[in-house]
């Protein structure tokens, strides 16, 4: 994310706070192509005061990542 935070798949925020407690790094692997934050999701028609929650994916604050290394 745009303030080095992840989005991740649910249960590496788990991991890099175990990795934070333990003094050990928590290295982010990605392509740069996921450092866009060009992507419009548009506002949506279907039902406005509906929220979603997805369980399928965390948050890890980039207080938690140590090291970004990209393809490029």
């Amino acid at each position: 994310m745009e303030n080095g935070g992840v989005t991740a798949p649910v249960g590496l925020n788990m991991v890099a706070l175990a990795a934070q407690r333990h003094v050990v790094l928590f290295v982010v692997l990605a392509g740069i192509q996921k450092f866009s934050d060009c992507i419009d999701f548009g506002t949506g028609t279907g039902a406005p005061l509906l929220h979603v929650v997805n369980p399928a994916f965390d948050y890890v604050p980039p207080k938690l990542v140590s090291l970004f290394i990209t393809d490029t």
